[in-house]
C-alpha cells in the first residue's frame, strides 16, 4: 500500500471502528525518532492485516481485511503468526 492509500484505509478505520486498538482498546500518541534529530508524536496505532498478506495477498488492501491495532498488540500478533508459520513449516513470511 501507497501511503495515501495507508491514511485513506487509516481514516476509513477511525470511522467505522473508533481511534483505539482492536484488541485493547489502547488510543493515544507515542514520541518517536523521525530521524535528523527531529522527535515526533505518531499515533500508537498501526494497520493490520487481520488475515496476512502472505496468506491472503487478494485482500491487502481490502477494509474488510485490516484493523487498528497499538504497537505492542500489533508487535504480539506478529509474533505469534510467524510462531505458527515456523512450526507448521510453512516459513516466516
Amino acid at each position: 500500500m501507497s501511503s495515501a492509500e495507508r491514511r485513506a484505509a487509516r481514516a476509513a478505520l477511525v470511522k467505522r471502528d473508533g481511534d483505539g486498538c482492536a484488541n485493547c482498546g489502547a488510543s493515544g500518541t507515542r514520541r518517536v525518532d523521525a530521524g535528523y534529530g527531529r522527535i515526533e508524536e505518531r499515533s500508537i496505532l498501526e494497520l493490520d492485516h487481520r488475515l496476512p498478506i502472505v496468506d491472503a495477498p487478494h485482500l491487502a488492501k481490502d477494509l474488510s481485511n485490516l484493523q487498528l491495532l497499538c504497537f505492542d498488540c500489533h508487535k504480539a500478533k506478529t509474533m505469534a503468526e510467524r510462531s505458527a508459520r515456523a512450526s507448521s513449516g510453512r516459513g516466516l513470511l
